[in-house]
């Protein structure tokens, strides 16, 4: 009625709940339905309830690494800061150059990173 003078309709008694079928994506893309209660609740990570799981990245590896398009990860030599005199020309070029993780260090450095 266009004053709402309707009493509201109850679920069981021929009215139709509207529930989303899908849920929406929000944030990271991840959202999830928790079927425990009347009606299914959603979950976003990093929003509402704590999310278990979840390890935050090492910021200080962040800040070192750069992770390249094909997914490797690139990051500076070491030996650089200091005692360069007694390095010879070609190895302090070298030393300017990024490098790529090794493989078997790859592992490592993606759980650290969370990727």
């Amino acid at each position: 009625a266009a004053g709402g003078d309707d009493p509201p309709l109850v679920e069981g008694q021929g009215a139709e709940v509207a529930r989303p079928e899908a849920p929406p994506v929000v944030g990271d893309g991840e959202a999830h339905l928790l079927d425990g209660g009347d009606a299914p609740h959603l979950v976003i990570h990093g929003v509402g309830l704590p999310h278990v799981g979840q390890m935050k990245s090492k910021k200080a590896l962040t800040k070192r690494i750069k992770v390249t398009g094909s997914g490797k990860v690139s990051r500076h030599h070491a030996y650089v800061s200091h005692l360069a005199p007694h390095k010879t020309h070609k190895q302090k070029r070298h030393l300017r150059k990024e490098t790529t993780v090794s493989s078997a260090d790859m592992k490592r450095i993606k759980y650290l990173i969370q990727q």
